[in-house]
């Protein structure tokens, strides 16, 4: 018998697996960029919002198509967005150049793993590892 009536399932962070609501927003541009000719054929289905951050996101990129290679270090104006953000939050000069925008948690964690033990050091990096750890370790 456990001490306790209920047990929360984190999930690993799938916050809808969890029931919290999607953020329509966030699903708007995604749409829009990927689909840019909803902006012209249905533009009273997405908000203004949307519509203006995805068209700065495909000016940004090659061909204004999701399609396109990117920078392996994310897009420039999501970088720099992620910039201004940082700044303006912490009150300190964040610089876009400094910012690698990654397809997720794992990925981006793998990474930097990789980039920690292929560096020509003389003391080989390890790294400690929280418990209870995310499956990525």
């Amino acid at each position: 018998i456990l001490p306790y009536q209920q047990v929360i399932r984190a999930n690993i962070g799938d916050a809808h697996a969890m029931g919290q609501k999607p953020i329509s927003f966030v699903r708007e541009v995604i749409s829009l960029s990927v689909s840019p000719h909803l902006m012209e054929s249905a533009p009273s289905c997405f908000s203004n919002d949307a519509i203006q951050r995805a068209t700065e996101i495909l000016g940004s990129v090659g061909g204004q198509s999701m399609g396109a290679y990117t920078d392996s270090v994310g897009i420039s104006v999501v970088r720099n967005h992620v910039a201004e953000y940082i700044t303006e939050r912490d009150g300190y000069p964040a610089s876009p150049d400094d910012i690698f925008v990654g397809t997720g948690a794992s990925s981006c964690i793998k990474n930097i793993m990789k980039l920690c033990l292929t560096m020509d050091n003389e003391v080989k990096p390890g790294f400690m590892i929280p418990v209870p750890q995310y499956p990525l370790y």
